[in-house]
């Protein structure tokens, strides 16, 4: 019988031996020779172990290291076990605390239960339990290891997808920029046209009248003065361009009204050259939402342009046709509403449910290239955590775009 326990204690021992690589120890026991016989038995397994002669020095040990494993008497002077386990768990909930205790000592036992406390060996410390309490803990830690550190690669692994999808749709974002480039130059053009006419008509009149002998020192300081701030509209044109090409890098508070603004500012005039009216309507004065400005404009231009495209091939069949953009914001209950109504006829009700589907396009190689709506809607409701839909209504169609407000 003998024989057959120390088989068992020996098979304990080898298990734990196992398990206890890289576990720390603090034992807590105020008995000086149980405590130094004891953690002679704890060297055999165990590299990093630490003792201590009663609570409050065990507390402060563990409040200044950090152990995986916590093994403690009950009774000792200046603080219990009790008191010290019940401020370890306040530390660390997930603490794994181990309990010596006597017979006599049930009373205590139901308390450290109600803390979450259920590993007990009782004193005299039998070996071979000893060794499966301690081996059960060991076994529990390493696979909460196992588990923490699969959940950290995974963790890891999506972030790396996440981050690669973001690359994608940044490179297909500029992908959709740069095929708007001809509308962009475009509106470059229609933006430079008069200040170019007005630096013009300044070089004429220099000529003239320096040919009538009215140049002087005043008249130079006036054609100076408007020259420059013809340069300075067209540098401020450049600027606005560069702005609105630059990728958003960081989610940020912008006002939508004054996205919306700047896109239709700087695509007006060839909304204008192809006689489409585009309104913004906006009762109040803030509209704040959180998320990348430049890509959110991205969405109005590729949608706006879609509507224009509507209108042109419908204006192509009626010569006194007007074409109509109406961008109308409303703040409906925590969220942002930009309704964007055109009267281009609306979309044939066999494609509607695709408009959005990468590459999809009517359109022909040299007018689209089907990414337009696909990143708008990408980008609305995967970079910004809105809604992008599109409904038919009373003469042409109406995207509607809905974004979380914030303060």
């Amino acid at each position: 019988m003998e024989d057959k326990r120390g088989e068992v204690t020996v098979h304990i021992a080898q298990e734990l031996k196992k398990y206890s690589e890289d576990i720390s120890v603090l034992y807590v026991e105020d008995d000086v020779d149980l405590r130094e016989n004891t953690m002679k038995l704890l060297s055999r397994f165990f590299c990093a172990i630490e003792n201590a002669p009663n609570g409050a020095e065990g507390l402060r040990r563990y409040s200044a290291g950090s152990f995986d494993i916590v093994i403690t008497d009950i009774r000792m002077p200046e603080m219990d076990g009790v008191e010290m386990a019940r401020r370890i768990r306040e530390i660390n909930p997930d603490q794994g605390i181990i309990v010596t205790s006597a017979h006599s000592e049930v009373q205590y036992l139901l308390e450290l239960i109600n803390i979450g406390i259920n590993r007990f060996v009782v004193k005299p410390l039998d070996v071979e339990r000893f060794l499966y309490a301690l081996t059960q803990a060991c076994k529990k830690i390493q696979n909460d290891r196992v588990i923490a550190d699969f959940y950290r690669k995974l963790k890891q692994m999506a972030d790396e997808e996440t981050e690669k999808r973001r690359r994608s749709e940044q490179l297909l974002i500029q992908q959709s920029k740069l095929a708007s480039m001809g509308e962009m130059l475009g509106a470059i053009s229609h933006q430079w046209m008069q200040p170019l006419n007005a630096i013009a008509l300044i070089v004429q009149d220099i000529k003239e009248v320096y040919d009538h002998d009215g140049f002087d020192e005043k008249y130079l300081g006036e054609a100076v003065i408007s020259t420059m701030d013809c340069v300075k509209f067209m540098s401020t044109t450049v600027d606005s361009f560069r702005r609105f090409l630059k990728p958003s890098k960081d989610k940020t508070r912008f006002d939508v009204k004054e996205a919306i603004e700047d896109i239709v500012q700087m695509f007006s005039g060839v909304f204008k050259s192809h006689g489409i009216a585009v309104s913004l309507e906006a009762k109040e004065v803030n509209f704040y939402v959180h998320g990348y400005p430049n890509e959110f404009k991205q969405v109005i231009l590729n949608i706006i342009n879609n509507s224009k495209d509507a209108i042109e091939s419908r204006g192509t069949n009626d010569s006194d046709f007007d074409g109509k953009i109406t961008i109308t914001i409303v703040n409906e209950g925590k969220k942002t509403a930009i309704y964007i109504v055109d009267n281009g006829g609306g979309i044939p009700a066999e494609i509607i449910e695709k408009i959005f589907d990468p590459y999809f396009t009517t359109k022909t190689e040299t007018k689209g290239t089907g990414i337009g709506l696909y990143m708008s809607k990408t980008i609305t409701e995967n970079n910004m955590n809105g809604k992008l839909t599109v409904k038919n209504i009373e003469d042409g169609a109406e995207f509607k775009i809905e974004i979380q407000s914030c303060a």
